[in-house]
């Protein structure tokens, strides 16, 4: 008992000591404090052990979980953008496509774990430590900003990029002509180009000033050459009429980049009434291969200005052989419809079998769908969900919710099925909402 009795306040000095050396060592700066930080902290408190950690230990835990978030934006940011409809004016159908294009470039987000993926011999490795602006840039994607939210958590900011699995570079992303389609989506329904080589009235885009070309598609042919043939003032005058929401396209034979004007052309005049070319210009929203990071090395959430666009003299243009379009809609020659979208199966109540035999259909594209499959007390059992990345597309086979193997295992309890649409145009519509026998 004595030598217990001596050795007791030894135990307390040492502990005492240990705790002072751990919290006199450097804190992270504020908003950087990893989560792995903070277990680690936790751990020594409650176990009162004193571990050095090495550096490349510490360097791996800051790569593999995600620090958090400075002020994650809610879901409610992307359905605050004003849904479609006939009754609007033509200038407030511009400017939802204006503001859900540079939504598209601006949300930020923070990958939950590390991800490295290839497409087309192009590595691409987004960071946990690394706050984005925007969805990444993949080339051979038709995804975007819906897809990658199915994976947000607007508590956290983060998105699940370990459940995508082999998906991610699909899903984290999309391209120029996949984000300006999905922004121009929001309100029109008539435009099915599914790329820039697509581009031309043939598949509905409107041509606006002066310039004419009879191009179905620029495969076997540049727009530089269309500039050429028209001439410089002609195109400038075309320049001219470019609107907020309207685009411009370049193309040669078959690669290009398609741009959205955020802003109405601002237009200087020679005194003999010609453009000046250099004087005249445009402003201009894109996506590029480059990655925005949005947060510095404090942890401080910055102003992103990549969602303020660039500028483009009207010689700019024309030098790199851009042609101006705009949408049917802003012309009054394709009215906006309202939304439908229907669940097409043989049997009611719905099984597995007629689900799986059954389609989608819609007069507007489709960006996810997804089922919800709930027992008898009203439990959910199961779900599945697809996003769109593989084109725009308007009616799809219900087996891309997933092969029947898959769902067998989740319908054995099931006594009912709810089964979801999200469209371009942000609208959720239930498709089916009752029983299920799987």
């Amino acid at each position: 008992m004595k030598r217990t009795y001596l050795n007791l306040p030894l135990r307390i000095l040492c502990l005492l000591l240990c705790l002072s050396l751990f919290s006199c060592s450097a804190p992270l700066p504020t908003g950087t404090e990893t989560q792995g930080g903070a277990e680690t902290q936790e751990t020594a408190q409650t176990e009162t052990v004193c571990e050095e950690t090495t550096q490349t230990e510490e360097k791996k835990l800051q790569g593999d979980v995600a620090p958090k978030m400075l002020a994650p934006l809610p879901l409610s940011t992307v359905d605050k953008i004003p849904i479609a409809t006939d009754g609007m004016s033509v200038d407030e159908l511009r400017q939802i496509c204006v503001d859900f294009m540079r939504l598209e470039m601006t949300f930020p987000w923070q990958p939950a774990k590390s991800v490295t993926y290839k497409v087309n011999d192009r590595i691409t490795t987004l960071t946990a430590s690394t706050v984005y602006s925007g969805t990444p840039y993949i080339s051979n994607t038709t995804s975007g900003l819906y897809q990658l939210l199915r994976y947000y958590d607007e508590e956290t900011g983060l998105v699940d990029t370990a459940a995508m699995g082999n998906r991610a570079k699909d899903i984290l992303g999309n391209q120029c002509s996949g984000s300006t389609f999905w922004a121009w989506a929001k309100v029109s329904n008539s435009i099915s180009w599914g790329g820039t080589p697509q581009i031309t009235p043939y598949y509905g885009a409107v041509l606006i000033g002066p310039y004419t070309h009879d191009n179905t598609s620029f495969t076997s042919t540049t727009t530089s050459s269309i500039c050429q043939k028209n001439g410089d003032q002609v195109m400038f005058e075309s320049y001219a009429a470019l609107q907020k929401g309207d685009g411009i396209v370049c193309n040669a034979y078959g690669t290009g980049h398609v741009e959205m004007a955020i802003a109405d052309a601002v237009v200087v005049r020679n005194p003999d009434g010609t453009i000046d070319g250099k004087k005249s210009h445009c402003r201009f929203l894109d996506h590029t291969g480059t990655l925005s990071h949005v947060v510095t090395a404090d942890g401080i959430l910055r102003e992103n200005n990549y969602g303020k666009g660039h500028e483009y003299s009207f010689t700019r243009l024309l030098g790199l052989g851009y042609l101006p379009f705009s949408l049917p809609e802003f012309h009054g020659t394709d009215p906006v419809e309202k939304a439908e979208c229907t669940l097409d199966v043989a049997d009611e109540p719905l099984t597995l079998k007629s689900l799986m035999k059954g389609s989608i259909q819609s007069n507007y594209y489709i960006a996810e769908i997804s089922i919800y499959l709930y027992d008898s007390c009203g439990k959910l059992v199961g779900e599945r969900f697809y996003c769109s990345v593989d084109g725009y597309k308007k009616s799809l086979s219900a087996t891309v919710l997933g092969p029947t193997v898959l769902l067998q295992r989740e319908t054995e309890n099931a006594s009912s099925a709810e089964i979801l649409v999200r469209l371009a145009t942000g609208e959720r519509i239930a498709v089916y909402s009752g029983p299920f026998i799987g």
